[in-house]
């Protein structure tokens, strides 16, 4: 704008016109003649805000938020007749008295609905745009220099928006050199529609029959789930079974599943088209479908979208009709290609690991050779070509940008980590013959997810709680055998009065329930199924328990004899929750026949992170020598050899100390076929008492020397060790450089010219009581300290009392002020050089520790700490390098550096580098995950002239936990040597 000419070169002139209100202006640009400096900064407002770029996809969902907001913003410029967005926000300026407008809620955009916000707006790019033409062309008929060029210009300048990067498919995990389709491809919409259909049964809960589907009645259903967009698995029963539709549950019915999805794709088109557009569907070939889907599910705007059907020579009215059409815009697992083999049988009534046997699909890793014993196992994409994605753009990663990667973040540095340790290890000492597995992490979870996750954790405390009273009311110790009893008696009925035993139906009352006569029973036995879970647990009375045996429910109740009645039972057992109504079925048993299958199902982990990385470790040993464990097996066996204890008190796992994982280690690397055997016979033996006898982990086992073995682990960290010389040249950084509030400055510290004073800040309503102390305002500091004074200990009532204060004195925000090191703030200044504001580094990245004087033997070490935001600058050098070239490097210290000195007792000792401040390095033991409260408060803190006198050295922990002490040698991870 200044080298147009539209703003005046002088600061303080342009202070004066960035006065002036710009809604104000904005709204009078409509009408009036305003003049350059004034019209550009109505333009460099509007620019600031310049909305949501028109998404198709989005704005036809009417089901987001972020539409809604958008709709509320439409309809709120017809209400107030504002021809622009300026002109909108100017009349709602306007509607607050001037005496109060200090205090009045500026107009926010957004599309989260809160208290603030009961109907929140969002401008779209167009409506922005809009108002842009306009106020520029009411300007261009008072003044030529506002040419079209001119305009072209600017209008480049604020609204242009690179475009998004396409979205990545993958590859088909059946056939990989075919990309995954379309979930809204019609093929995948009657894959997943077979699927389920191909796997549905029905059980009475009455009789405890499985019903089949007959071809009729499977033919229904699926007539039913295309012609719909859900189908309730409550309409099904019902178009069924009729009247007795309340006798049946489908197999894959449960609390959190109560329907099954039918045609997407079609029930979105056909709910916006026309029989013109309907016609055209059902007339138009495959490869024309996934062409015309593939554009419906892209981000194109409506232009682009309009000309890419065009190209399809799909009529001008039908590709106006699918503009609006919102469809799936995720991708399967499988291709187009796959699907059209598949899909035959399936129609068939076949599942689809059946359809896959007939067609020669191998995906379960039955043809991979074991060749990569020796170190050399590559990068995981090189090999697992099914599971990985191509990427969009270059991450300057050489083997994921040339062999694709696995998208989740959680799983690709596992599986990088695992290939550095299995190539480690196969150096080392050759090639494993058996590989076991236990990885803990899951995927990283959505944010949906974690917020599931806390409320369901929180409702378990606030059971808990609950329990703990009810125990303490009726006198009963609280521990884990009572809660139990009492979770498991809750969980028959809401009711108390209904809390009967499933089996007898004789009511269980509270006084009745901490008696021998109520016992704890297995529902399916657990010498058959092994399963020691909740989930297979239930209360019962004494006599239904000892008549019941090593039975499941059907075995001992399903002939209704000797006074109990099948048929109530079932009754009863509906009331149960989801996981242990199926095992009053009278199939329930069927999973567990087969042993081998069973103690198979018990090696292997589900989850997909096992799963990939298996697939991975076939290449090392080959598929029948790798399996995976649950962290639940390896609990179980932890803590029938003791060995929780090996690093706390207690029979609880210490998470506090990382050797945990290597006690992990260990019950995994034990764990052999033979081993879960052993486990399963025990089990069988052992009725009465859950695996009691597990025999030692190996002949000869000590829990001493085990425990000594542990204790001496070095544990390995990684050093986080950025290049930022590197980054910097990819226009990437390692952080975060700066923080993102502004401060000012206040005045200097003279105490320390190192340090001053700065200011922040903060809503009145905000305030804790250190805050008040540090406000800067003497009159407002006074008031609020009274307001402190009084303060009756809820922070609700201190809060309210803080807002309704600041409202009667017309104060939002006050200025508080901190004190900081002038080395971690960023001076910010204008033209001139004058600075005006202040940012706070984004952290420290690393600690020097140098000799000013290497020649000198009475100059003791010193220390530079260079902060994020100092290590990216173009021309960045240590300041000590500066002040003394002569001088002498003796380390850089990261975070998780591992530092190695002579501790009080004349011993070497290994730390690692939690952090650094001031003077200071922190080193922490590097054992230590979360320094707890009941922990030793053993020294961490160490300034320059400490190191040195301890001798530290900068030190090394490979990933098998082998040592490197420059000023003690190198330590075998074996022998300790």
């Amino acid at each position: 704008m200044t080298e147009h000419g539209l703003l005046p070169e002088d600061r303080l002139q342009r202070d004066e016109v960035f006065k002036m209100n710009p809604l104000r202006l904005r709204a009078k640009a409509l009408d009036e003649e305003l003049s350059p400096a004034v019209f550009c900064r109505a333009l460099i407002h509007l620019a600031r805000k310049r909305g949501f770029r028109s998404n198709r996809k989005v704005l036809s969902d009417k089901t987001t938020k972020l539409s809604e907001a958008i709709e509320n913003l439409q309809t709120q410029l017809q209400e107030y007749g504002s021809r622009t967005m300026g002109e909108y926000l100017w009349h709602r300026y306007n509607e607050t008295p001037k005496n109060a407008r200090n205090m009045s809620k500026s107009v926010k955009f957004r599309y989260e609905i809160n208290e603030r916000e009961p109907m929140p707006i969002f401008p779209t790019r167009d409506i922005v745009l809009d108002e842009f033409h306009k106020i520029w062309d009411t300007q261009a008929s008072f003044n030529p220099i506002y040419t079209d060029a001119f305009k072209q210009d600017i209008e480049d300048i604020i609204f242009t928006q690179r475009p998004l990067l396409p979205q990545v498919k993958g590859k088909c995990q059946l056939l990989p050199e075919h990309e995954r389709a379309p979930k809204a491809h019609p093929l995948f919409q009657e894959f997943r529609i077979l699927q389920d259909l191909n796997n549905l049964k029905a059980i009475n809960i009455f009789t405890g029959e499985t019903v089949l589907l007959d071809d009729d009645q499977h033919a229904k259903l699926l007539h039913l789930l295309i012609h719909n967009k859900e189908v309730t698995f409550k309409k099904m029963r019902k178009d069924l079974w009729e009247k007795e539709a309340e006798d049946y549950r489908f197999n894959l019915e449960t609390n959190e599943r109560k329907k099954l999805l039918g045609d997407q794709t079609w029930m979105a088109i056909s709910s916006k088209a026309d029989e013109e557009t309907k016609a055209w569907w059902y007339q138009a070939n495959e490869e024309l479908k996934e062409k015309a889907i593939n554009i419906m599910i892209s981000d194109l705007d409506d232009e682009p979208f309009l000309i890419e059907m065009g190209n399809l020579h799909v009529p001008h009215a039908i590709a106006n009709t699918l503009l609006d059409v919102h469809l799936p815009d995720a991708y399967g697992n499988l291709s187009v290609a796959a699907l059209k083999r598949l899909i035959p049988h399936m129609r068939n009534r076949m599942i689809y690991s059946d359809a896959c046997a007939e067609e020669g699909f191998s995906h379960s890793g039955d043809d991979v050779k074991a060749e990569y014993y020796e170190g050399n196992l590559p990068y995981y994409g090189e090999l697992l070509t099914q599971e990985t994605i191509a990427l969009n753009r270059n991450t300057n990663d050489a083997q994921a940008d040339k062999w694709g990667r696995i998208n989740n973040p959680t799983v690709h540095i596992a599986l990088n980590q695992l290939q550095k340790l299995v190539n480690t290890l196969c150096i080392r000492y050759g090639g494993p013959k058996e590989i076991v597995l236990e990885l803990g992490k899951e995927l990283k979870l959505s944010g949906k997810e974690k917020d599931r996750i806390k409320k369901r954790m929180n409702q378990n405390k606030k059971i808990n709680e609950e329990i703990d009273s009810l125990l303490e009311r009726n006198y009963q110790d609280i521990n884990y055998a009572n809660r139990l009893k009492v979770r498991l008696w809750q969980e028959i009925s809401p009711e108390e009065i209904d809390r009967r035993c499933v089996y007898t139906g004789k009511q269980i009352n509270i006084t009745d329930l901490f008696s021998p006569a109520i016992q704890i029973d297995h529902i399916l036995p657990k010498s058959k199924t092994y399963d020691d879970g909740i989930a297979n647990k239930i209360l019962c009375y004494l006599d239904a328990n000892r008549y019941k045996k090593e039975r499941s429910p059907w075995e001992a109740f399903g002939h209704s004899q000797d006074g109990y009645n099948w048929e109530e039972i079932q009754r009863r057992a509906q009331n149960l929750p989801d996981n242990k109504r199926w095992r009053f079925q009278k199939d329930a048993m069927d999973r567990y026949v087969d042993k081998e299958e069973l103690i198979a199902r018990m090696l292997n982990d589900t989850r997909y992170m096992s799963r990939v990385a298996m697939k991975y470790m076939y290449y090392v040993s080959g598929k029948s020598n790798v399996w995976s464990i649950t962290g639940r097996h390896t609990a179980l066996l932890r803590s029938k050899w003791g060995l929780n204890s090996v690093l706390s008190e207690g029979d609880h796992k210490e998470r506090a100390d990382h050797r945990h994982h290597a006690i992990d280690a260990f019950v995994t690397a034990l764990t052999t076929r033979s081993m879960v055997k052993g486990i399963a016979d025990s089990i069988e033996k052992s009725v009465d008492r859950f695996i009691e006898q597990v025999p030692a982990p190996y002949t000869g086992f000590s829990w001493e020397d085990f425990k000594r073995r542990v204790n001496t682990i070095a544990v390995s960290h990684k050093p986080d060790q950025p290049n930022p010389r590197k980054l910097t040249a990819r226009n990437q950084t390692a952080g975060a450089l700066a923080k993102d509030t502004a401060y000012g400055f206040v005045r200097p510290d003279t105490k320390n010219d190192k340090y001053a004073f700065f200011s922040k800040r903060i809503a009145i309503e905000d305030l804790s009581i250190k805050d008040i102390e540090k406000i800067i305002d003497p009159d407002i500091k006074q008031a609020l300290l009274k307001i402190a004074d009084t303060y009756g200990g809820k922070p609700s009532e201190f809060k309210d009392q803080l807002s309704q204060w600041g409202m009667a004195n017309n104060v939002k925000k006050v200025k508080t002020e901190f004190r900081a090191s002038l080395d971690t703030m960023i001076p910010v200044a204008d033209k001139t050089g004058k600075i005006y504001k202040y940012y706070q580094s984004g952290g420290n990245l690393f600690a020097e520790i140098y000799l000013k004087d290497p020649t000198d033997p009475k100059c003791m070490w010193e220390m530079e700490i260079v902060s994020m935001y100092e290590a990216h600058q173009p021309d960045f050098a240590p300041q000590w390098k500066k002040d003394y070239p002569k001088g002498k490097k003796i380390m850089r210290l990261y975070k998780n550096d591992i530092v190695a000195y002579t501790n009080d007792k004349g011993i070497r000792e290994l730390r690692r580098v939690k952090k650094m401040s001031g003077e200071i390095v922190y080193l922490r033991e590097i054992y230590v995950a979360k320094k707890t409260k009941d922990m030793e408060n053993i020294r961490e803190q160490y300034n320059p002239r400490a190191l040195m006198m301890a001798n530290a050295a900068k030190a090394g922990i490979d990933i098998m936990g082998r040592v490197f002490d420059p000023k003690a040698g190198s330590v075998d991870a074996d022998t300790g040597n």
